[in-house]
């Protein structure tokens, strides 16, 4: 999307999986999904080594996009560095920030600090600032609003991107994911209709903390209600 729009475009970021990169970026570490304490180990680790792990290139970066909290921390000293404008995309919120309780509010203060230094906050749907931001009262900054939508790419992104074997692009079923903190069983449900009309033709990916005995129930709030319990795949 952004090479789309003209930006020219360096990566860099945490692994969470294995194999192969779909094009060159810069590996700050491993981490592991839903597991904060070694996030923050991670970013411990490559907090005094960013600035020389991700090296200036062609005068740039005039931006940097940090996505979720880890990278804000390590976006933020790395945009002192070079003296860039700092921009946050808030995609997905972590367990351990909502609520009243000790942690939640110290690493809601963390984010609040560190998103002082931006000066725009995007988002993937208007509840990360309703439901979560306003709620929390953080910093009053700028949010840009861009949806998870598929949109047509006539050309690949890169020299290196290739269209994966069986996938969309080739008549493959289009994976549908279903996770993050705003779930809810509207969601679930309308996800499952579009899956039963069209047979085939989408798949969904639940997230492996919605199986059966994972969590009590959806996050409280208008729409949600108890979790229904997911066998295999939508």
């Amino acid at each position: 999307m952004l090479r789309q729009g003209g930006a020219q475009v360096r990566v860099a970021g945490f692994r969470r999986g294995q194999g192969a990169l779909p094009e060159p970026a810069t590996v700050l570490g491993q981490t592991s999904n839903g597991r904060m304490i070694q996030r923050v180990r991670a970013i411990a680790e490559a907090w005094p080594r960013i600035a020389r792990l991700v090296p200036p290139q062609d005068g740039g970066p005039e931006v940097i996009l940090a996505r979720n909290l880890e990278m804000l921390a390590l976006g933020a000293r790395l945009a002192r560095a070079r003296g860039a404008r700092l921009v946050y995309e808030l995609l997905d919120i972590h367990g351990m920030m909502l609520g009243q309780g000790m942690p939640a509010r110290i690493l809601r203060r963390v984010e609040a600090g560190l998103m002082a230094r931006t000066s725009l906050v995007v988002l993937s749907s208007p509840a990360f600032q309703t439901r979560y931001l306003r709620h929390f009262k953080q910093p009053d900054v700028p949010v840009l609003l861009v949806e998870n939508k598929p949109f047509a790419r006539p050309v690949p992104s890169s020299p290196q991107a290739v269209p994966a074997p069986g996938g969309a692009e080739q008549g493959g079923p289009l994976i549908v994911g279903w996770f993050g903190m705003l779930r809810c069983r509207w969601s679930l449900q309308v996800l499952d209709q579009v899956t039963r009309a069209q047979p085939g033709r989408f798949r969904g990916h639940p997230a492996r903390a919605s199986g059966p005995g994972r969590h009590g129930g959806f996050p409280r709030g208008r729409g949600c209600q108890s979790r229904p319990v997911l066998h295999g795949r939508l």
